[in-house]
This record gives C-alpha cells, structure tokens and sequence, in this order.
C-alpha cells in the first residue's frame, strides 16, 4: 500500500549475526574467566623499567615486539617497580618483562609470566620476540616450520619366485 504523506518505510534489521558473535564472547569470557590465550589477550607484554634510566630501554623493548605485530606496552609512570609489577598482574598482562641497566647492555628482558609465581630469569631480546611471535599465531592459523627433506628408504623388491624347469 502506498504510504501516506509524512510517513516513512521503516527498515527493520535482522541482528543475528551480531547475537551470535556476542554469545560467544561471552562463553569465551566465561571459559577464560579474563585470562585469554597470548594470541587472543589484549595484553600480551608489559615492559616494566626499573628506574628512570631504563625507561628508554623499556620503550626500545615495546617497540621491538609492536614491530613484531604483538601488543605490547611499557609502564613509564611513577610508581615503584614492585607496584608497577603488581598493577600488570592484577591487569592480567601475559608477560611481563622487567628491564634495568643488565638487560640493555646484554639486550636481555627479565621474563615475568602470569599464573607463575616465580619470575624465568633473564631471556636474550630476539630469541624472545622470536618465541612469542610464533605463539602469538593460533592453532588453526599456525604455518608448519620447514623440515630437511630426506628421502624415506625404499625397501628392496622381493625376489621373483622361481619356478621349476619342465622335465
């Protein structure tokens, strides 16, 4: 029917789609109960410098794993390390990673890992980025590392049976 003057076509959308993406966040936040898997945390690294001096260091660092395409931040506030460290692991932060005058000079991180009570120790930079990068891909999305080819032996055929020569 046609439509009365001053009146619109309302449109109606169907919201489905956006039902079901907002169920599973919430199952996925009810599974992980806020501690995400380092590919799917918003917070992955925190950099944490020990003092004043190692604040350019700890942006180096977070800049390092930004460039690697992981979500890092650095801690560059007042505050003293122990709360700095503190208020990382009460915010859920994969890893955090403490940086002082040892670490730059060696290109090390002191390695933090949440759910861990003690701390890994010191961890070369590179080596690091590298692990994290690879961890930071998801299962299903992971490419599989290139073995050397080496060829499988070939069994040897079996000899053919001989028959006996008619008499």
């Amino acid at each position: 029917p046609p439509l009365l003057p001053g009146y619109a076509r309302p449109v109606i959308l169907h919201r489905a789609i956006l039902g079901s993406v907002e169920r599973m966040t919430g199952v996925l936040c009810e599974h992980f109960a806020g501690k995400w898997p380092f590919w799917l945390s918003p917070r992955q690294c925190m950099v944490v410098p020990v003092s004043e001096d190692a604040r350019e260091y700890a942006q180096y660092v977070r800049d390092v794993l930004h460039g690697r395409g992981l979500h890092a931040e650095a801690s560059l506030g007042d505050g003293t390390l122990k709360k700095k460290v503190r208020e990382a692991q009460v915010a859920q932060w994969n890893y955090i990673l403490v940086v002082g005058k040892e670490e730059e000079q060696q290109l090390s991180v002191n390695v933090r890992v949440r759910g861990q009570e003690k701390p890994l120790g010191s961890r070369d930079l590179a080596e690091l980025a590298d692990q994290l990068e690879k961890e930071n891909r998801p299962g299903a999305l992971a490419r599989p590392e290139m073995k050397p080819f080496a060829r499988r032996a070939v069994p040897p055929a079996p000899p053919a049976p001989t028959t006996p020569a008619p008499a």
